[in-house]
C-alpha cells in the first residue's frame, strides 16, 4: 500500500508454491510503501493482516519503504520471517549492510527513518475496513501533547529533559458509504458509538476527567459533516487519556460497522513521550513584547530518546508538506515547509504583554504545531495564558 493510500493505490500479489512474492509498484503514486502480509482466507477481518514486512537497520526496523530512494529497478527483501521482538513484523533476514545497499541514503538516514515510521502501520485499519471503492471507512486518531513546549517559550526545549507529558486522544471517522450520511448521524436517525476493548476515562481538552470508567463512547452528533466527496465525517465528543490495547469497535445502530486496532498507530512510548519527529520552537519578541520571529528545530525519536535532526532532506521526507503552525485565540494557520528554520512574517501583530494592547495587536494565548501521517494527526503545543 502506498503511504497516504486510497483503494486505488493498493497492489496485491499472492504467494507462489515456494513462498515467494513480487509486487509491481507504479511510480509516482507515493514516495513510501508499506507491505502488508494478508491471510485472504480469514473470515474475521481482525485476523486478515498477519503482519508487516520490514527491513532491519540495527535496533530499528523499517516498515515504510522509501521506494523513491531505491537505487535500482527493484527492491529485494530477501528471506523474511517472524521475530519475537516485534510480533507484528516479518523481518528481512539480510544484514544491515546489505539492506542499506538498496537505497541512495546513508545508514544514518535509514536508521532515522526506521525509528520514526511506526505510524505507517495505521494503514492496516484502512485495509481491513474497505469492502470496495464505494464502502471505505477510516479511523483518524488525533494525538495531542499540549504541555510539550516549556513554560519559557523564549528558549528552545531540551526535548530529552521533558517531564512526563500525558497525551490526549480524540477519534475522528470518515466513511464513504451510500447508506451512511452525516445528516442521519446529526438528526439521530442513525446511532453511532465506539466500544473500546476495556473501560476508559473521558476528559475535557485540559485533561480533567469528566466521565470515568466508561465502556461505550457516543459519537458527537453535531460534529457530523459531509465534504465535497460526500464522505461523512464524525468524531467522539471527549478526549481520552489512555488507549487500551485490543480491538475497538465502531457500531452503527447497535451492529458492528468497523473494527480498528489503535496500537497500529499508537504514538507514545511507555513514558507518554512521542515516538516520532517532535518539534522544538523558540519565540523571539521585540518591543512591547511583540512576536518578531519563531525559530524551529526537529528531533527524531530513537531508542527511547531524541536526536536533533539537521538533515533538511530527511526532515522534509518524514514530516508531510501539510505541516502547520497555528496560533490562538483566532486559530491563524501558517503552512510551513518542514525544514524551515524560522518564520518572520505574520498576518497579525501578536503580543504577550500584560494589560491593554496597542496598535491593534492580538494577545497570543496558545501556540501549536501539527502534522498528519496517513490521516493520523499529531499536535504539539503550549497554552501561554
Amino acid at each position: 500500500m502506498g503511504i497516504g493510500a486510497i483503494l486505488t493505490d493498493w497492489v496485491q500479489s499472492g504467494l507462489d508454491s515456494t513462498g515467494n512474492f513480487s509486487l509491481d509498484l507504479q511510480q509516482g503514486i507515493s514516495k513510501d510503501w508499506i507491505v502488508l502480509l494478508v491471510d485472504s482466507n480469514a473470515a474475521d477481518k481482525r485476523q486478515k493482516v498477519a503482519g508487516f514486512a520490514s527491513l532491519s537497520f540495527g535496533t530499528e526496523t523499517m516498515v515504510a519503504l522509501p521506494t523513491g530512494d531505491v537505487n535500482s529497478s527493484s527492491l529485494d527483501l530477501g528471506t523474511i520471517s517472524p521475530d519475537s521482538s516485534k510480533p507484528d513484523e516479518i523481518h528481512s533476514r539480510d544484514s544491515v549492510s546489505r539492506n542499506a545497499t538498496h537505497f541512495d541514503l546513508s545508514l544514518s538516514q535509514l536508521v532515522t527513518l526506521s525509528g520514526n515510521d511506526d505510524m505507517a502501520k495505521a494503514l492496516k485499519n484502512v485495509y481491513i475496513n474497505a469492502l470496495n471503492a464505494t464502502h471505505i471507512s477510516r479511523v483518524l486518531p488525533r494525538f495531542s501533547w499540549m504541555g510539550m513546549f516549556p513554560s519559557d517559550i523564549s528558549q528552545f526545549a531540551d526535548v530529552n529533559a521533558l517531564m512526563h507529558v500525558v497525551p490526549e486522544y480524540l477519534l475522528q471517522f470518515k466513511s464513504i458509504d451510500p447508506d451512511l450520511t452525516s445528516s442521519a448521524i446529526k438528526n439521530g436517525t442513525t446511532h453511532m458509538e465506539v466500544v473500546p476493548p476495556a473501560p476508559i476515562d473521558l476528559a475535557d481538552p485540559s485533561g480533567s476527567v469528566l466521565y470515568p470508567n466508561v465502556s461505550t463512547v457516543p459519537i458527537d452528533t453535531q460534529s457530523a459533516i459531509s465534504d465535497i466527496d460526500n464522505r461523512a465525517t464524525y468524531q467522539t465528543p471527549y478526549c481520552m487519556n489512555k488507549l487500551p490495547e485490543g480491538w475497538w469497535i465502531l457500531k452503527k445502530d447497535g451492529q458492528e460497522y468497523m473494527v480498528f486496532d489503535l496500537s497500529a498507530a499508537y504514538a507514545a512510548d511507555d513514558a507518554g513521550l512521542p515516538k516520532m519527529f517532535v518539534p522544538s520552537l523558540r519565540l523571539v519578541f521585540g518591543a512591547d513584547s511583540v512576536l518578531t520571529s519563531i525559530e524551529f528545530k526537529w528531533y527524531g525519536y530513537q531508542n527511547g530518546g531524541y536526536i536533533e535532526q539537521t538533515d533538511a532532506g530527511i526532515i522534509d521526507k518524514v514530516i508531510p508538506s501539510d505541516f502547520t503552525l497555528w496560533i490562538q485565540p483566532d486559530e491563524y494557520h501558517y503552512h510551513i515547509v518542514p525544514s524551515t528554520s524560522s518564520i518572520t512574517h505574520f498576518d497579525n501583530t501578536w503580543s504577550v504583554a500584560s494589560g491593554s494592547l496597542a496598535g491593534g495587536a492580538k494577545r497570543l494565548t496558545t501556540i501549536c504545531m501539527s502534522y498528519s501521517i496517513n490521516g493520523v494527526d499529531y499536535n504539539f503545543g503550549r497554552k501561554l495564558r
